[in-house]
């Protein structure tokens, strides 16, 4: 028996890769060279789910008042409502997956402390792979590098999605898109890299009422912003292609594969730039023509949680689309949230009407004023 681990040859057509196994098969010239087929070939999967948690330099990228104490992540108040956001969103629909062959990476401020540290170990650190991983802004975050130490394996494919801290996707989110990253490796024209997104969003606007305790749920429209972070996803062949999502922006979606446009973004010439230098023209081997597939039609809407803890704040006090009244399961069918949770963070963060009323005049001048 021939136990050497059997890599994908685009060439060879109908082979399809999964995880390494031990199989027997025989040899043939390729191109020049002898490849080995075995009977059952399986592709190594490296998949990560990246979380943002906490971050002091992204959230002061997006600040809209900078004097505010709510724009510091980090601010005792405000790292204990992340903390119970993460909780009942985040968190929930990663321990709600129908297939748990992934790792989740807490993307953390380099100054989190020790015992915010030990605390999330203790939650979620026995329930699922859990890499808490510091943040550095001179990381090179698009290349796949910072990654490298955490693979239990070299992978042939490597898979990194997005979720945001305060938001959620379906509890089949990781099974359909790793069965949608096998399928599109199959035949000779595969592509070497695939974007993948959810194109149906719902936000969970999180604001008390005594007939919506548990808020509302309304539709999500942005013009020409249509996958949002919530499982933007991107698919690589490995080493070929060692790029992770964490480079890239969600806005850029569609835009980044589109290669018959001109890049819409200074980071979508990036994209393109490196992937080009990835993968050379090499007689003998030819990928197919990277793409962009929307998964919302299996896997459900991406739902994003709105709330005041928010740096975007003022999209709470936008005019809702379509909204309902949230019940309970029943108005996220798919999607696994801890409620008794919720409701507790959505009555105990509720504002007097007189503060949201301030709220509503500080977001006319573009500020958040302070509630004493």
């Amino acid at each position: 028996m021939d136990r050497r681990r059997a890599k994908y040859i685009p060439q060879v057509g109908k082979a399809e890769v999964y995880d390494t196994c031990d199989a027997t098969g025989e040899s043939f010239h390729s191109g020049g060279r002898c490849q080995f087929v075995p009977r059952r070939l399986r592709m190594n999967i490296e998949h990560f789910v990246i979380t943002r948690f906490c971050i002091r330099k992204l959230f002061a990228d997006m600040a809209i008042d900078r004097e505010n104490p709510r724009q510091d992540p980090l601010e005792a108040d405000s790292l204990a409502a992340r903390l119970r956001l993460l909780g009942f969103t985040a968190s929930a629909a990663i321990l709600g997956q129908t297939c748990r062959d992934f790792s989740w990476v807490l993307l953390v401020d380099r100054d989190l402390g020790a015992r915010t540290r030990a605390q999330l170990e203790k939650r979620y650190g026995g329930r699922v792979r859990l890499i808490l991983h510091d943040f550095d802004p001179a990381e090179d975050l698009l290349r796949a590098d910072w990654l490298a130490k955490y693979f239990k394996a070299e992978p042939d494919l490597l898979i990194t999605s997005y979720l945001d801290d305060d938001d959620l996707f379906s509890r089949n989110f990781v099974e359909v898109l790793q069965a949608a990253c096998r399928h599109s490796v199959r035949g000779a024209d595969a592509p070497a890299v695939r974007i993948f997104g959810l194109t149906q969003i719902w936000l969970w606007n999180l604001l008390y009422s005594r007939i919506r305790p548990l808020g509302t749920r309304s539709d999500w429209r942005r013009p020409g912003i249509t996958v949002p972070a919530c499982g933007f996803s991107l698919m690589c062949r490995y080493p070929e292609v060692p790029m992770s999502v964490t480079g890239l922006r969600h806005a850029d979606a569609q835009s980044l594969v589109a290669l018959d446009c001109p890049p819409a973004h200074a980071s979508v010439a990036e994209f393109r730039e490196r992937l080009a230098g990835c993968l050379p023209e090499v007689p003998g081997r030819c990928w197919g023509r990277p793409g962009f597939e929307a998964l919302s039609d299996r896997a459900g809407p991406a739902v994003m949680g709105n709330h005041l803890w928010n740096h975007q704040f003022r999209r709470i006090l936008e005019e809702q689309v379509n909204p309902k009244r949230v019940l309970g399961p029943e108005t996220f069918p798919d999607h696994p949230i801890e409620w008794e949770a919720a409701r507790s963070f959505i009555r105990e963060s509720r504002l007097p009407k007189r503060a949201l009323l301030k709220l509503r005049l500080g977001a006319l001048g573009r500020r958040l004023p302070r509630f004493g």
